[in-house]
């Protein structure tokens, strides 16, 4: 099964959703969307498609915040995926604990979130954090991008990027991921999160 996982739309209108991103709508089994829509429009546009998951985002005021969930967990071929947007998990004790926390306790296969702008795919005791980047490509992003999910008996997770002129700094970069997870866990993982 195929999944188009997008997050950080930040548009008002659905003509300011890239076009490969929309392509990849059309080709997909399921889309899920991890807030910041920042329109009801926008929704709109994406509750067309069939099986369409979304939860708000911090940006998701008013009606758009009662319309959607702040968490949801999407069954799919036995896997147990988990969305979130992922603002207010950060402290006090690090961007991973948060977001396990938001799911009180219920086993999830994967934990799918936005809110940072920065992609990552990372495996941390059996557990996939996937977060594919912003569709806006907004600070910090380094570029637009989404993220594909395959699923059958195993979860495979890809970050696409999207052409853009705007790069971020390495500075820029650097803290964006010390904010993904604990400096706990960085510690005393030694692992990339690219």
């Amino acid at each position: 099964m195929k999944i188009t996982v997008i997050a950080d739309t930040h548009a008002q209108h659905f003509d300011q959703i890239p076009k490969d991103i929309i392509k990849s709508l059309d080709n997909s089994d399921a889309i899920i969307h991890l807030g910041d829509f920042d329109s009801m429009e926008i929704l709109r546009e994406f509750q067309q498609y069939d099986n369409f998951f979304a939860v708000n985002g911090n940006h998701d005021k008013g009606e758009l915040k009662t319309a959607i969930p702040e968490t949801d967990i999407v069954e799919v071929k036995g896997k147990k995926i988990g969305i979130v947007h992922g603002h207010g998990c950060v402290l006090p004790l690090g961007f991973q604990y948060g977001l396990l926390q938001r799911f009180n306790g219920n086993k999830v296969d994967a934990i799918l979130f936005g809110h940072t702008h920065i992609a990552v795919s990372k495996t941390i005791d059996d557990i996939l954090f996937f977060n594919p980047g912003s569709t806006a490509g907004r600070f910090p992003a380094e570029q637009k991008s989404y993220g594909i999910l395959e699923i059958d008996s195993e979860i495979r997770s890809y970050v696409i990027p999207l052409k853009t002129t705007y790069k971020s700094t390495f500075i820029n970069q650097a803290y964006a991921i010390a904010q993904e997870f604990s400096p706990r866990e960085l510690y005393y993982r030694v692992t990339t999160l690219y």
